[in-house]
């Protein structure tokens, strides 16, 4: 009966009957989006005398236990890296869950079309409050398998919260993995939920890994416009360590990343807390991070065979450090000092600074292998080559046959 009637008032009707609804506890102002078969609208509750969040599911009955599953889940969770949820209410026939709004954030979607790509220690500091939300609700049961950075919100000083929680890990509930798993943009997806085998918390790690991997290089491991194909070699290639793009890039945190995005699950971090553990070493072990990363972000260094022999190293062991506390500990490394924003041309977006500059590493290597094929293949190179593949043949023939020509 609630669907029919959510349908009916979401699909037909307008706003004001959606009002009408809900008009004993909510005032309702506006719509803000549809994702999904969800439709989120801003509100004022007159008994707590705030705006709030309402969440309406549409569709059919399948959308609608899906709903109530994943609110359940999400409600189980109460941490500060991750949004606060009701579970699943039902008022005059319409299933809806209530969450708060979130003042002055905005996504990690929308800093990343701003800034490009970000500095070390923001990395490492979103990167920390992720693996603790994401921690404490692996703990609690609950996955998250749509992580993408649409639905992490970044406030005042990088104050990191996640939402759109959550599926709990229950074998009865496997279909909800699935579904989520394809809800999930392709590019963040993990190997397991591409290739529809086991997925369980690790996943979240792996895609994890991937947001790093683009908070630091202002890339994907793996993109492409045609989601088939970033399945496909994601699922048979190996992404390029994030340290070739950025060589500034501490080799440690390349490792970390990497480590994430293996795929395969038992080569992986097993769990968050060692993420976390991880992350708070470089952060002992690099004490002058923060003082000096704004630099290392401005721009690459330029010489290309340098960066070829980096690539070329074996890479060090990830560092993990034994903590008994970790968060405690990391809200004490949370004070590491923020650079002054950079002035004049300097202010322009990052990504907008790396295109201008024609600097990346992996564009001069790039335009060093163009070069090379164009030298190879002139006409005045060919014959060059062509005559002394002669004069070779004719020095093998004379020592093997004792013929002179």
């Amino acid at each position: 009966m609630a669907t029919s009637l959510n349908r009916a008032y979401l699909e037909r009707s307008p706003i004001s009957e959606i009002g009408s609804a809900l008009s004993g506890r909510f005032l309702v102002l506006n719509s803000i989006k549809t994702m999904g078969n969800v439709t989120y609208y801003r509100a004022r509750e007159y008994q707590e005398k705030k705006e709030v969040v309402l969440k309406i599911p549409t569709g059919d009955a399948t959308a609608k236990t899906l709903f109530t599953l994943q609110a359940s889940a999400a409600a189980r969770l109460s941490h500060e890296n991750i949004a606060r949820e009701s579970g699943p209410e039902e008022l005059n026939g319409v299933l809806f869950t209530v969450g708060d709004v979130s003042p002055a954030t905005e996504t990690l979607r929308s800093l990343l079309d701003r800034k490009g790509w970000l500095r070390i220690d923001e990395v490492i500091d979103i990167g920390c409050q992720i693996a603790l939300a994401l921690d404490h609700a692996h703990n609690a049961g609950v996955v998250h398998l749509m992580l993408q950075p649409e639905h992490i919100l970044i406030g005042e000083d990088n104050a990191v919260l996640i939402s759109e929680f959550g599926a709990e890990e229950n074998p009865d509930q496997a279909w909800v993995f699935s579904l989520r798993s394809k809800l999930c943009p392709a590019q963040y997806q993990s190997p397991e939920q591409v290739d529809n085998t086991i997925v369980d918390h690790r996943s979240d790690l792996y895609t994890l890994g991937v947001i790093m991997f683009e908070m630091l290089t202002d890339r994907l491991p793996f993109d492409s416009t045609d989601p088939l194909l970033i399945r496909e070699r994601r699922l048979r290639q190996s992404p390029m360590s994030p340290h070739i793009l950025f060589p500034e890039l501490p080799r440690t945190l390349s490792n970390v990343v990497l480590c994430l995005l293996d795929s395969n699950q038992n080569k992986r971090f097993q769990n968050a807390s060692e993420v976390l553990a991880a992350l708070q070493q470089m952060l002992q072990s690099e004490p002058k991070l923060g003082e000096h990363n704004e630099e290392l972000s401005q721009g690459f260094r330029t010489e290309t065979e340098e960066a070829v022999d980096q690539a070329s190293t074996a890479p060090a062991q990830i560092m993990i450090a034994d903590s008994t506390d970790r968060s405690k500990a990391f809200s004490s490394q949370r004070s590491i000092s923020h650079p002054a924003k950079p002035s004049s041309v300097e202010q322009l977006p990052r990504a907008t600074q790396r295109i201008k500059s024609g600097n990346s590493y992996a564009d001069q290597y790039t335009k060093k292998q163009t070069m090379a094929a164009k030298v190879i293949s002139h006409p005045g190179t060919l014959m060059v080559l062509f005559v002394l593949a002669c004069i070779v043949a004719i020095v093998i023939l004379v020592n093997v046959t004792g013929v002179h020509p």
